[in-house]
């Protein structure tokens, strides 16, 4: 089209669609834009200014103008999001990064300990515990994340109780088949420790220990326990009883002194209300769980 034509096609336009023209105006060819700046010029055409945003009375909305509104109600939906699911973002590193960790300690001693034994000793459940408590995270995310749901109600559940399930069983066998067949050998093993262990306090006779080893006492090599027995450090950092049998025989003026440490003080104690703490415990989770569904769905819903 020639620069005429474009004129005569613009003398037609209303104000408002030459302002649209004029919005779009580094996209027209050069005789189309000669022949609007000269409709333009004719008309005295100003153009309009730019609609502003009109914040409503008492609305908590902070934009200034139509173009900031569609990123701000990206925000928003953003700012929502967080708000409703704050927990699952908080606490899915933490666990998953946790399970994962235990399961890398998992493998590192099913490498490094297979065929040593059935057991697994309390100083390596000292890290895999810590599988017990990334789990419990996971299931509360579970419970109180978008995947229960609707129709994945369910199969959740479902897949939570199977979970349950088959970990409660593999524990309960593995007691059964494994702990409670080596328990009576590891009783007599641990007598015949407690036996020789107090002898040598009592007596300084390193003949109980000398040419003995694992498991008949608590170390590889019996001259290696003896000569670490026999180092006044290491005597200070025993426990009570072997103290006392020290000086049972040798000082007994000093029998009144050995007593135990505040750590084993307490775990003496405890170890002596385990049944209570464990019906404490199962009453705790019982009582969260009717409490749970006390409160109804509405106060259990995620906060917006």
């Amino acid at each position: 089209m020639s620069e005429i034509a474009f004129r005569k096609r613009y003398e037609q336009l209303t104000d408002n669609e030459l302002a649209l023209v004029l919005a779009d105006k580094q996209d027209l060819l050069p005789e189309a834009a000669l022949a609007l700046e000269q409709e333009v010029q004719r008309r005295k055409f100003v153009m309009p200014e730019s609609p502003q945003w009109t914040r409503q009375p008492g609305s908590k909305e902070r934009v200034a103008s139509l173009e900031d509104y569609d990123e701000y109600q990206r925000l928003l939906e953003k700012k929502n999001t967080f708000g409703r699911y704050w927990y699952l973002i908080a606490m899915a590193p933490f666990a998953l990064g946790l399970g994962l960790w235990v399961l890398l300690q998992s493998c590192a001693l099913a490498w490094t300990r297979s065929g040593l034994s059935g057991l697994v000793s309390s100083r390596y459940t000292e890290f895999l515990v810590w599988g017990t408590v990334a789990n419990a995270v996971a299931m509360v995310l579970i419970l109180r994340g978008p995947a229960l749901s609707g129709s994945r109600r369910a199969p959740s559940l479902a897949a939570m109780a199977i979970w349950l399930a088959l970990v409660g069983g593999s524990e309960a066998w593995r007691s059964r088949t494994v702990y409670r067949p080596y328990f009576e050998s590891f009783r007599a093993q641990t007598v015949e420790h407690e036996q020789r262990l107090g002898t040598f306090m009592r007596t300084g006779d390193a003949a109980v220990l000398e040419g003995v080893s694992s498991p008949r006492i608590p170390m590889y090599s019996g001259e290696r326990l003896v000569s670490v027995l026999e180092d006044p450090q290491v005597v200070a950092q025993l426990p009570a009883p072997m103290r006392r049998d020290q000086v049972r025989d040798r000082q007994p003026l000093l029998l009144a002194a050995e007593q135990d440490g505040p750590l084993c003080f307490a775990a003496i104690r405890l170890e002596g209300w385990g049944r209570g703490i464990a019906a404490a415990g199962l009453a705790l989770i019982a009582g969260s769980f009717l409490l749970y569904r006390r409160v109804g769905p509405a106060a259990r819903a995620p906060r917006p």
